[in-house]
């Protein structure tokens, strides 16, 4: 057996190249993006908008604070890999919960507050039948965000904002085989967010949002095993 700590486990290279290509990536965060299938960032009336265009903070109710929160189930059925006999196999069914809570402040003056607690990567692969476990026994991704933001309104029709990202990951690569491998890993990273919202008229919102590159570089132990397990 040959255990070791690692830097820059290779996990953050997997992790953060299928967030990437979007196959760990959620874009739905709240009960309006899922039903506008996440084209939502112009026109955000809800909570949510502290995460989706913290620039939209500025011109909701001033009369109100507003709050959100949820949990979505996200189902993953069995997927088959067909090999000649007896090497097909099923993937393990996963079905795994992920929360999201919003919260938008009162204005004071022309600023207001909110913040955002999401979960907006992640999922898990599982294979328990050879010769799937060999190369992919588990491939597991979490990420939780918590984005406070603020918002300043410029004029009545123009407004922008902003905030920081603080992200919490940890991931996780297993396979059993001839070489088996178990490598385990998390981080802490920091990003932000900035945000612009222009209406020109009542019936028109022009936006734009950004999020910035978030590396995330997990640290854990990684560790490989000689023999079939």
């Amino acid at each position: 057996m040959m255990g070791r700590i690692v830097k820059g486990l290779a996990l953050s290279a997997i992790a953060s190249s299928v967030v990437i290509a979007g196959g760990y990536k959620i874009p739905e965060q709240s009960l309006n993006s899922m039903a506008l299938g996440a084209a939502y960032v112009a026109h955000t009336t809800g909570a949510d908008t502290a995460y989706y265009n913290p620039a939209n903070m500025a011109f909701m109710d001033a009369d109100k604070s507003y709050v959100e929160g949820g949990i979505t189930l996200a189902h993953l059925p069995s997927n088959v890999y067909t090999l000649v006999s007896p090497y097909s196999g099923d993937s393990e069914v996963e079905n795994l919960l992920l929360p999201f809570l919003y919260y938008v402040s009162k204005p004071t003056g022309d600023v207001r507050w909110g913040v955002s607690l999401t979960v907006p990567g992640g999922l898990t692969k599982r294979w328990q039948e050879q010769p799937q476990k060999s190369f992919a026994e588990e491939f597991t991704l979490k990420i939780v965000e918590l984005n406070p933001s603020i918002s300043y309104k410029v004029a009545d029709n123009f407004s922008i904002g902003g905030g920081v990202r603080f992200i919490y990951s940890e991931g996780v690569v297993k396979s059993a085989g001839e070489v088996s491998r178990d490598m385990e890993g998390d981080t802490f990273e920091f990003g932000y967010n900035l945000a612009m919202t222009y209406k020109p008229t009542a019936a028109i919102n022009f936006a734009v949002t950004y999020r910035s590159n978030v590396d995330l570089n997990e640290e854990g132990t990684a560790s490989l095993y000689s023999g079939v397990l």
